[in-house]
């Protein structure tokens, strides 16, 4: 039998399995650079978010003008969420077409604060001009209801 029958495939399934490991490698090298940097924008985004740097300068009632000429205003909740906040949420969609953003858990700074009380007083300016000043208050009286009568039923 001749040498280079048995040399040809044997030099072609090493070549290949070199370009195989070679690919392989790299691919993975490129997974841990794409998850190292989603991790790393993560906690960048995290860091800013506790810190407050997301909303240093930022003009709530600005904000919130500009989201009520779009037609799409939202109240900002921060800090822990009532039982009944899924109803209020349902209720405030169905009655004012206006979402209810959660902002932040309990671990909030002052510029958040500041940024989402000042958007939400503008909010609820607007919500009593257009549905009376106490559509709010009747909202979140009606969420409680709605939470406590689904609580008696289960």
């Amino acid at each position: 039998m001749r040498l280079v029958y048995i040399i040809t495939p044997l030099a072609g399934f090493a070549l290949f399995a070199g370009y195989f490991i070679h690919w392989r490698d790299t691919r993975r090298q490129r997974s841990a650079d794409e998850h190292h940097a989603a991790v790393k924008k993560a906690d960048q985004d995290t860091r800013a978010l506790f810190s407050g740097q997301n909303f240093v300068g930022r003009d709530g009632r600005a904000e919130a003008l500009g989201d009520i000429a779009r037609g799409a205003p939202k109240l900002l909740r921060y800090g822990r969420t009532a039982a009944s906040e899924r109803h209020f949420s349902e209720i405030l969609f169905d009655r004012f077409n206006v979402r209810l953003d959660p902002l932040a858990g309990c671990i909030v700074n002052e510029p958040l604060v500041n940024f989402a009380d000042a958007y939400n007083a503008s909010i609820h300016q607007f919500l009593a001009q257009k549905f009376g000043p106490s559509a709010l208050a009747d909202a979140e009286r009606d969420a409680v209801e709605a939470w406590q009568l689904a609580r008696a039923k289960k």
